[in-house]
């Protein structure tokens, strides 16, 4: 019953299949027995329990709803303070493996994409990303300006991208002085 009034804002026709997306790729990307025979309540809210970043996906969800009731869902029910999801256009099936310190500021996100700690996908003067689908983003990335991310690619840990990548490409970080030796 906990998350009950959370998901009640969840079950607005303009919400529900997005977040219904959202739980099963949240469901099968953690692979945990504990979801295994829960309804689809009971998936979700074993997922606002355990994840304050599914909250925080939820509370993106939200955006059209009232405003009252929208601020009364984070009052209860509140997100991760450090991860701030500023893209208005978010496909289904989000992860947020560890948003601790991301910032997420494209311009689009596609759908299905998955998200690591102290990630920054924002704007320089020139623009903001357009992200694919199925894109991963790894621990540290940072993805800015106006680029094109295609789909299926992976931004590995602390990789800086600044031009387009293309789809199913693999970017990484050069490896440290340390590791070169």
């Amino acid at each position: 019953m906990w998350a009950w009034p959370l998901w009640i804002g969840v079950r607005a026709p303009d919400v529900a299949p997005t977040v219904r997306k959202d739980v099963q790729r949240w469901v099968d990307h953690h692979g945990d027995d504990d979801f295994a025979g829960l309804s689809g309540y009971g998936q979700f809210a074993l997922l606002a329990h355990r994840y304050p970043e599914f909250r925080s996906v939820v509370h993106h969800r939200l955006q059209s709803t009232w405003l009252p009731v929208r601020l009364t869902l984070r009052m209860l029910y509140p997100g991760l303070r450090t991860l701030h999801l500023w893209t208005d256009d978010i496909g289904p099936g989000l992860v947020i493996e560890d948003g601790a310190g991301s910032i997420i500021g494209a311009e689009s996100i596609g759908a299905n994409c998955c998200i690591g700690a102290e990630v920054s996908v924002g704007f320089t003067a020139k623009g903001t990303p357009v992200v694919g689908d199925d894109v991963y983003f790894g621990s540290g990335a940072k993805v800015v300006g106006r680029i094109s991310i295609g789909n299926g690619a992976i931004i590995g840990p602390n990789a800086v991208v600044m031009s387009d990548v293309e789809s199913h490409a693999i970017l990484q970080a050069p490896p440290s002085d340390k590791e070169q030796n």
